[in-house]
């Protein structure tokens, strides 16, 4: 916990590890055909989500100290189609 913001993690390194572990692997590409963890799975925003056990240990790597610890990752298709998947649900 940062002494002068109160957070848990710095928001940039935050948005550092999203780009990399998320975006920069997924964001624009046919997941059927270009990610090798979809190929025999439909790519559902529930498989999607748990597809992402490597976030949880960037996360890790990254940040020192007991907290923070992935509790869930919340994907948002539209505004009315959001999944939830608990930390514990992620293979």
């Amino acid at each position: 916990m940062s002494d002068a913001t109160g957070r848990a993690v710095d928001t940039a390194l935050l948005d550092e590890i999203v780009a990399r572990q998320v975006l920069d692997r997924f964001e624009h590409r046919n997941l059927n055909a270009e990610v090798e963890a979809f190929e025999r799975v439909v790519p559902t925003s529930r498989t999607w989500g748990r597809n992402l056990p490597e976030f949880e240990g960037a996360l890790e790597t990254n940040v020192s100290g007991e907290w923070p610890k992935l509790e869930k990752i919340r994907i948002a298709e539209t505004p009315r189609n959001i999944i939830e998947i608990r930390a514990d649900e992620i293979e």
